[in-house]
């Protein structure tokens, strides 16, 4: 008989377990996975699950749940996490907006199926600025990798006041694009500090209802790797947010980088790895075109490219009339400097410093 608290002892010290590791374990089976990604109302699944399976307390193998004595504290639901045993060689996972069910005979493929239209049958509508991750190192992951759910500072943004008046259109060309599972590719926003980068990026969170996923820039030279292969093929359809990476589109001739990470970066555009993973990438940076590789502005590679300029005299000053700062603009003028005056900061003093 398997010696579970062994088996587990490093899991239980660290508040957390793998499914599949207990799985193999207490059935000595491999498995076939369904993961099915929705909107969780932890209380709903269970009281469905409890009825559906005559469920009990005994049948949770384990779980995590942030709780509080106080009623005007808020609750961390990200951290809340359930493992349930349905059934003989049946597993149920939950948690943050992922169930997965874990099951040995391959026939049980139809019922799990229905099982999770009974669940997903009224979902929750989903608050795009709750749909934002970093992608992070797991132990307790097959791929070695998994996501952290990140809450983003929300913005409003008007785009007709806060860009250029050849924006909108360009606003319009990328939510489409995103917005269109038949498509991948890169798209490239760029221009110098303070020109609205950022913020824009904020306003395509809230506006959008797909999965953006930031990608830390060292696990790029990576993605070519089996393990990441695996890892984004569970999460297709995504968007991939690369910011700052000037260090990884430098012209290789001049770079002392690995052009792997270059390599890859590319081929996300329009080569093997954007038809395996089936993403969306958006790349920021600062850097002039000319200290960029040459290979990456390709006719076909990009999907679209904008640089975001300075606001031109007009826009700029109407922008600060908005604003009410007493100023006259005499130049094109960074987001950043219009927004962060002092006169603005003094009447905006519980706003914090906005990034653009």
């Amino acid at each position: 008989m398997t010696n579970f608290l062994q088996t587990f002892q490093n899991d239980y010290e660290n508040d957390n377990i793998s499914a599949a590791k207990l799985f193999i374990s207490k059935y000595n089976k491999l498995f076939h996975v369904f993961r099915y990604y929705i909107d969780i109302d932890f209380k709903t699944i269970l009281d469905f699950i409890k009825k559906k399976f005559n469920q009990t307390e005994l049948d949770i193998l384990f779980s995590r749940h942030d709780a509080s004595l106080k009623n005007n504290k808020k609750l961390n639901v990200d951290n809340n996490y359930y493992l349930i045993e349905l059934e003989e060689e049946l597993f149920c996972e939950i948690k943050n907006e992922l169930i997965c069910f874990y099951f040995a005979d391959p026939i049980k493929k139809t019922e799990i199926q229905n099982i999770a239209k009974e669940i997903v049958a009224k979902p929750k509508k989903k608050k795009h600025s709750n749909n934002f991750y970093m992608m992070i190192t797991s132990k307790y992951s097959v791929s070695g990798f998994d996501l952290k759910k990140f809450k983003v500072k929300e913005v409003t943004v008007n785009i007709e006041d806060n860009y250029n008046n050849d924006f909108p259109k360009i606003d319009k060309k990328i939510s489409d694009f995103i917005s269109d599972n038949k498509r991948n590719g890169i798209i490239m926003l760029h221009g110098k500090f303070g020109t609205g980068k950022s913020t824009y990026i904020r306003h395509l969170l809230q506006k959008t209802n797909k999965r953006f996923i930031y990608l830390p820039l060292h696990l790029i030279s990576g993605l070519s790797s089996p393990d990441l292969v695996n890892f984004f093929a569970s999460y297709k359809n995504s968007v991939i947010i690369l910011e700052d990476c000037e260090e990884i589109i430098k012209p290789r001739s001049t770079s002392n980088q690995s052009t792997e990470a270059l390599v890859n970066l590319l081929n996300l555009g329009d080569g093997l790895l954007s038809d395996a993973f089936s993403v969306k990438l958006i790349c920021t940076f600062n850097a002039e075109l000319k200290k960029i590789d040459p290979a990456i502005l390709r006719k076909g590679r990009l999907a679209i490219r904008y640089e975001f300029m300075p606001l031109e005299i007009d826009k700029a000053q109407k922008l600060a009339q908005k604003l009410k700062i007493d100023t006259e603009i005499t130049e094109p003028t960074t987001l950043a400097d219009i927004f962060n005056t002092n006169q603005v900061a003094e009447e905006y003093e519980k706003t914090k410093r906005l990034g653009f």
